[in-house]
C-alpha cells in the first residue's frame, strides 16, 4: 500500500524494505507448502494445495512484516486476497498460471482491500471455514461490486487478536452498474413527513402515500 510514492521520495530505501518484503514473503508462503510462481513488481502470486495453507501463510506473512526492523520507509503495509477455483499451468512461462478467471478474481479481491488486510473470496471461505483455529474467524463482509467483474463478490476478512482489525471500507463499487441517468439533487425537505413514515412502518405493513405533483 503506497509503494508509488515510497518509490519516488526514497528510492534506495525502498529497494532495501522492497528486498526485505520479498524474503518475509517467500518465507511465509514455503513455510507452508506454498509456491510462488510470480511476482509483479512489489506483488506476490504463490499457489497452495490447501486454502488453510493459504490462510496460515498469509498470518505468518503479516506477523513478519509487522516484527520486522524497517529502515526509513517504515514498515510496509500488505493488502492479500485469497481465492479459490482452476487454475492451468503454463509450463511454457517457468510454470507459471495462465492467466484466467481464478487469477483475476484473487488479484481483484486483494486490491480492494487496504495494507495489513486479509480479505478471502466466497470459496475460499466456504472451504477454510472449519479448519480456522480457535483463534481466528472470518468476519462478514457482504456483498460487494469488484471493478470488471459482472457479479457481485461475497468478500470475508481474517480476523485475529494480534493483528489489526480496523479498515477503513472496501474500495469497491457502492452499487452495480446500470443504464439509469445520473441522480442531480437529493430529495430536499419533508423531514417531518419521513420520520413519520418511518414510525408508522414499525407497526403496519402498508402506508400509502398521496401527494401533488411537482
Amino acid at each position: 500500500e503506497g509503494s508509488t510514492q515510497l518509490w519516488e521520495q526514497m528510492p534506495e530505501a525502498m529497494r532495501a524494505s522492497v528486498a526485505q518484503h520479498r524474503t518475509i514473503l517467500r518465507q511465509s508462503v514455503e513455510t507452508y507448502g506454498g509456491q510462488v510462481f510470480q511476482i509483479l513488481g512489489d506483488s506476490f502470486q504463490a499457489a497452495f494445495r490447501l486454502v488453510s495453507e493459504g490462510v496460515c501463510a498469509a498470518l505468518a506473512a503479516q506477523r513478519g512484516l509487522r516484527d520486522a526492523q524497517w529502515g526509513s520507509t517504515g514498515p510496509l503495509k500488505v493488502r492479500m486476497g485469497l481465492h479459490a477455483g482452476p487454475s492451468v499451468l503454463d509450463e511454457g512461462s517457468n510454470m507459471s498460471y495462465q492467466a484466467g478467471y481464478t487469477l483475476n478474481r484473487a488479484a481483484h479481491i486483494m486490491s480492494t482491500g487496504h495494507g495489513g488486510q486479509i480479505l478471502l473470496s466466497q470459496e475460499a471461505a466456504n472451504l477454510v471455514e472449519r479448519e480456522l483455529p480457535e483463534w481466528v474467524e472470518l468476519l462478514d463482509l457482504g456483498h460487494h461490486q469488484l471493478k470488471g467483474m459482472q457479479r457481485l463478490e461475497h468478500l470475508y476478512q481474517l480476523i485475529t487478536a494480534d493483528l489489526p482489525q480496523n479498515f477503513q471500507p472496501l474500495a469497491t463499487r457502492e452499487s452495480p452498474p446500470h443504464n439509469l441517468p445520473t441522480q442531480l439533487s437529493s430529495f430536499i425537505g419533508r423531514e417531518k413527513e419521513i420520520a413519520r413514515v418511518k414510525e408508522v412502518l414499525n407497526s403496519t405493513r402498508l402506508i400509502t402515500l398521496t401527494v401533488s405533483g411537482g
